[in-house]
């Protein structure tokens, strides 16, 4: 062949020409947004929460970056602030810093993959604010965390008296409940829910229950109460009872039910006078008193069995009670304890054991300062071992407040009081016990620069301090 060169560029040419135009071999694959939901937010301060997500399809394409987005406008995207919690499907934590105190944020949890950026369900939730204790403490609570609550007349920075949350050394505010009057009464149920009354009211002018959910507050239902809420408690089914001085259509003051979607009437009370306190016992019964009378013009402790209101006992045949009841629990055999201004020889808690009520001991503080004419007991609790302690209008020898403890035959005072704490002034209205069993005081009472104060006995060292010293 003269051109051997030539022919073999030739056939070369001529073989690629044959191959088939526009076949591509190589797999092919329809890649998709991923798919993801945001994980409820968690561990709220006033400066950080927590979060994350759950990627359930990476979309047919690898997750290089996921995590969580927010912002104080909705639908955050991660233009705004985000995380970034490393890549992959599956659950995932998401720690959110550098928020503002008071502010209501809405966060996202996101994912990347090659084809773009998915987006989980929206959250909103609000940050804790900064605690000043710069009135009087009315109501102190506790819930299975650990946690402590106080509300009363303390007011924020604009204004608005607000619920505290003692958590992990520090004080903060909870959520932004900007309640317009004082609060009154605060409890707990088993789910950690927060629950306020008093004389604060809605858009409406209405009285309501308040309920902090563990992200916001709320109002419970539709009560629509026309005056305040002086009592609240829960039944072992988390149903809420609520009394105070408002009425029904007849006038008369009444204790009010939530089942968990409605508010009722609980029976016909028709109290004539002022619902102080409630408590319910482990057979489901449902105790009120108050400044309400019966015919006999005696205050009384009212008893709700499931169908009725009534008397338990007479308890005016073995008390001199003509004076108000302002605290009403059942310990764990459901005897029941009332105490208030009542008086007699002294006394100021009753017990009822079921068939009769018997006078608790000769007085609170027989062997250090018996109550004058216009002290009182104002709350009464047990802790975990069954011990009751009462706070009220009463002080010690030395004319210092004091926490009284039951020993079994007599009342005693806790420890040595906390009268070195506190300026010498004021009186204890409310009690809690923590999950550990330590005890807390409030009320009216100052430390010696002039500032209200919740005082801590810690069990483990006997010892009295002052909380978030």
């Amino acid at each position: 062949m003269r051109h051997p060169l030539l022919f073999v560029t030739l056939l070369t040419f001529l073989l690629a020409s044959c191959k088939k135009s526009g076949t591509d071999n190589t797999p092919t694959t329809n890649s998709s947004l991923p798919t993801l939901t945001t994980s409820a937010v968690t561990n709220i301060s006033g400066t950080t929460a927590s979060s994350g997500g759950k990627i359930s399809s990476d979309g047919g394409a690898s997750i290089t970056q996921r995590g969580v987005c927010w912002s104080t406008s909705q639908n955050p995207t991660i233009a705004n602030n985000k995380t970034s919690d490393n890549s992959g499907t599956g659950s995932f934590s998401s720690t959110i810093n550098n928020l503002t105190v008071n502010t209501t944020y809405y966060v996202r949890a996101y994912a990347t993959n090659s084809v773009g950026t998915a987006y989980g369900n929206q959250i909103s939730f609000s940050t804790l604010g900064s605690f000043t204790l710069n009135d009087q403490i009315y109501s102190l609570t506790s819930d299975v965390s650990g946690n402590v609550f106080s509300a009363g007349r303390f007011q924020n920075s604009s204004g608005k008296m607000y619920v505290g949350r003692w958590s992990n050394n520090t004080w903060s505010e909870l959520g932004t409940l900007n309640a317009n009057s004082n609060i009154l009464s605060l409890i707990t149920d088993a789910s950690n829910n927060i629950y306020a009354g008093g004389v604060f009211t809605n858009g409406s002018g209405k009285y309501y229950v308040a309920k902090w959910n563990g992200s916001n507050w709320s109002e419970l239902g539709t009560l629509n109460a026309n005056a305040s809420i002086k009592a609240l408690a829960k039944d072992a089914s988390n149903n809420i009872y609520a009394g105070g001085l408002f009425t029904n259509s007849s006038g008369k003051r009444y204790v009010a039910k939530w089942n968990g979607s409605t508010w009722s009437e609980l029976g016909s009370l028709n109290a004539n006078g002022d619902i102080n306190a409630i408590a319910t016992d482990n057979a489901g019964n449902v105790y009120a008193a108050g400044s309400f009378t019966n015919n006999n013009g005696k205050r009384y402790v009212a008893k709700w069995s499931g169908s009725s209101w009534t008397e338990i006992g007479t308890l005016s045949s073995a008390l001199d009670v003509d004076k108000d009841i302002q605290t009403v629990i059942c310990d764990a055999s459901n005897n029941v304890y009332a105490a208030g201004y009542f008086l007699n020889t002294n006394g100021r808690v009753a017990k009822w054991n079921g068939s009769s009520w018997s006078q608790m001991g000769s007085g609170i503080g027989t062997a250090i300062l018996p109550i004058d004419g216009g002290g009182s007991v104002d709350e009464l609790i047990f802790d975990y071992a069954g011990i009751l302690y009462a706070g009220g209008k009463f002080k010690n020898a030395s004319g210092k407040n004091f926490v009284a403890k039951w020993n079994g035959s007599s009342w005693e005072e806790l420890g040595n009081g906390f009268s070195s704490l506190t300026d010498g002034t004021g009186l204890v209205i409310t009690l809690t016990k923590d999950a550990s069993n330590n005890i807390y005081a409030a009320g009216n009472f100052k430390n010696p620069t002039g500032y209200y104060f919740i005082a801590k006995w810690t069990n483990s060292t006997n010892t009295w301090s002052e909380l978030g010293k």
